[in-house]
This record gives structure tokens, sequence and C-alpha cells, in this order.
């Protein structure tokens, strides 16, 4: 009687523990699927970026570029407003597929912000207007140099817009935002 009684007690642990597993599982599956169907545009993210600073964001676009060299990051690109996002490999995250280029993306992870400061963009100008002048007195019109001077011109550009967004925004830094991942699904 006893070794009977044992065993229908060990039935219904295992017949509980298996149940509170599936139970388990599922909900897993419903949070995961959860964060996908929260996942927003970039831009909603960027546009409250001061609320969501340090918080866990759910985004999602097209990846726009895989960092080769290690697979740590990816761009991905909000198709709609024209706006990309860097994306830092983490959590359950160990790297990123080339394969993923040009294929839609969520991506689960907590907004970071890079402040690129006053300074350092004033030094950067100073190097790139070196540059500039070095070229200027240089008769010699090569390829390499007419490369560098597209290259000047596109970082005065980049330094124009970041001291135009530091202006409209009274900071004396440019905030550059990421998102330091944790998961992601293809869409």
């Amino acid at each position: 009687m006893k070794k009977t009684l044992f065993f229908l007690v060990a039935i219904a642990l295992i017949t509980q523990a298996c149940s509170n597993n599936k139970e388990a599982n599922n909900q897993l599956e419903t949070n995961e699927q959860s964060w996908v169907a929260d996942s927003k545009i970039i831009a909603d993210v960027i546009e409250s970026s001061e609320k969501n600073l340090e918080k866990e964001v759910f985004i999602k676009g097209m990846v726009e570029h895989v960092c080769k060299h290690s697979g740590k990051r990816v761009f991905i690109l909000d198709t709609i407003n024209d706006i990309s996002i860097r994306v830092e490999s983490g959590g359950n995250i160990s790297g990123f597929n080339n394969e993923l280029a040009g294929m839609t993306i969520a991506v689960k992870g907590v907004l970071k912000e890079k402040q690129i400061t006053k300074e350092y963009i004033d030094n950067w100008e100073s190097k790139v207007k070196a540059k500039i002048e070095e070229e200027e007195h240089d008769h010699d019109h090569d390829h390499e140099t007419e490369g560098h001077s597209h290259s000047c011109s596109v970082e005065i550009n980049s330094i124009n817009k970041m001291r135009k967004w530091m202006k409209e925004n009274k900071k004396d830094y440019y905030s550059v935002y990421f998102i330091l991942g944790q998961d992601y699904e293809v869409l």
C-alpha cells in the first residue's frame, strides 16, 4: 500500500512539473511575441529619447549594414523616416550574421547615448580645416587629393549639422543614440 501511494504521489508530481513547464514555455513564447509586436519605428524611439534613455526599448527596421570585421554591431534603418541607429551586440546577441543585410528585424535592447562634446567637435573641425588648407597649397590635383576634398566637405557638413542641432536644442554636446541589444527577431 505504501509503495502504491508513493508511486501515485511521484506520478502526480511529475505530471504537475511537466504541466508547469509547458505553461512556462507558453508564457515565455507569448512574452517573446509580445515584445516583437510592440516594436516601434526608430524615429518614435529617438523622438522620446530623453524619456527612454537607459530603459528597455523595442525597435524595428531594415538592416542597412552589418559590421564585417566583428559582427558585433548593425545599423538598422527606419525606411519611413530615413533615419538609422546602431545596435551593439549584448544579452542573447553574441553577434550578427552578414546575411541579415537587407532584412527587417525587431530588436529588444537598452537605449544608450554617446555625447560628443563641443570641444571634440571644435578639435575635429580644426583638423579638417587644416587638411583643406594643405590641399589648397598642393597644386597637384591627383585622384587621391580629390577624394580627400570630398571627404573634407562631408565632414564639414556633418560638423555643421551637429552644431545646428546643438544650437536648436540648447546643448553643449551632440547626442548619438544607440541600442545595446539584448535580443532580436527577423521579421
